[in-house]
């Protein structure tokens, strides 16, 4: 009796368990509640709209066929001009009045290669995370909502970030996918998907052009270069002028740096390809590549 009454206990046991890891996944199923790499619309992606999961792709409205629409905005970028190097405040709205929650992918291309252009960064760490993923050869990166995160969120679904602007690059593509989602318990017909895609030019007036890129104004060497490099200005620094170091994809190698003339600059740990030294100069911001092999 003790065996028997053991067995059921157990039995009885796994099918509750079973039931609520059942409930529990098919809660979570409605909208991929941690996110997904590769779908903001962009070259060699899809939308969230795909079979077995939302919009048309789940038998439902084709994109932005749904009752709202998703926007992107930045509070510091002016018609879509960017400087390169600089930080830059955006946000994608989903104003879906019917959605229940929300879910987001974004993804910013360089136009001339279709590579992952400048970085992102995460602001709002409760609704937001970074994906990358493998699309058509090159590793992108995509800001996503992360676990549960597009369930919290009150209407208009609005999802922040920052981006700081490539260098070398003078034209990037927004891609943008956003699911405004029913919260029935499934991914289907009944999510609305909205997509769409914003271009931002290297502003001409401010940013660094071809001029200032190859401006004799600063030396380098050796160029290329392999364990480090000395940076050389003529006549034009201070004592207080100082130096940033960019990855081609507008990351941040050493930042902030005071000019000293002929000072060693370890390349320990980097990986090849082109970087830029920036400092301002005359009232104006100046870059000179180099290249690490």
């Amino acid at each position: 009796m003790t065996i028997l009454y053991f067995m059921k206990k157990t039995i009885l046991f796994s099918v509750l368990a079973a039931a609520s890891a059942l409930f529990y996944f098919t809660q979570k199923g409605y909208t991929d509640s941690a996110g997904r790499a590769a779908v903001s619309g962009a070259l060699g992606e899809t939308t969230c709209s795909q079979k077995s999961c939302h919009g048309s792709g789940g038998g439902g409205l084709a994109d932005n066929a749904g009752p709202g629409a998703v926007t992107i905005s930045s509070s510091n970028m002016t018609n879509w001009k960017f400087t390169a190097g600089q930080t830059y405040h955006i946000s994608v709205v989903n104003t879906d009045k019917n959605a229940k929650v929300f879910g987001v992918g974004v993804s910013a291309l360089d136009n001339a290669t279709n590579k992952s252009a400048g970085t992102f960064k995460i602001t709002d760490a409760t609704h937001t995370q970074i994906k990358t993923k493998s699309v058509s050869g090159s590793v992108r990166s995509y800001v996503t909502h992360n676990d549960q995160g597009g369930a919290t969120l009150t209407k208009p679904g609005t999802f922040n970030f920052d981006w700081t602007a490539p260098i070398g690059i003078a034209n990037v593509t927004f891609y943008f996918s956003s699911v405004g989602a029913n919260n029935d318990g499934s991914e289907d017909g009944g999510d609305n998907v909205y997509s769409g895609k914003q271009i931002v030019s290297l502003s001409t007036g401010t940013a660094i052009d071809d001029d200032l890129m190859t401006s004799s104004s600063i030396s380098i060497f050796p160029n290329p270069a392999k364990s480090e490099i000395r940076i050389m200005v003529n006549g034009l620094a201070t004592s207080e002028t100082q130096y940033t170091v960019y990855s081609i994809n507008g990351m941040k190698m050493i930042e902030n740096i005071t000019y000293k003339p002929g000072s060693e600059i370890s390349l320990e740990g980097w990986t090849a390809g082109k970087y830029f030294v920036q400092m301002n100069l005359n009232g104006k911001s100046i870059s000179k590549p180099f290249i690490v092999e």
